[in-house]
């Protein structure tokens, strides 16, 4: 019975006299990464960061050792808007205080 075995019908399937082209593993790898379309862009996103990281120091000039972390955290600390427990008026009070603590020159909402 010809043409009832798999193996018979791919042969059917090729032309005759035509040398199947081989893949290498790494294009055979790409091919099947690029179809599936959420590991596609996520790599692309990927690239976007890195960039984002190498171009980024030359872009905001300002060194590591300039920004005061701890003044922007103290600041932060005195206005509890999160607590539940607290009303507005004392967080308001509490940012009003902070705010005139703070140099007349770094005007920042609390």
């Amino acid at each position: 019975m010809a043409g009832s075995t798999p193996a018979s019908a791919i042969e059917a399937a090729l032309p005759l006299g035509k040398a199947i082209a081989s893949v290498s593993p790494w294009a055979e790898a790409w091919r099947r990464f690029q179809r599936h379309r959420l590991a596609y862009w996520s790599l692309w996103v990927l690239a976007l960061l890195i960039l984002a990281v190498l171009i980024g120091p030359l872009v905001y000039k300002v060194g590591i050792n300039d920004i005061d972390f701890k003044a922007r955290l103290a600041s932060r600390a005195r206005c509890t808007r999160w607590a539940p427990t607290t009303s507005a008026a004392t967080c308001s009070r509490a940012c009003s205080t902070a705010a005139a603590s703070r140099s007349r020159s770094a005007s920042r909402p609390c």
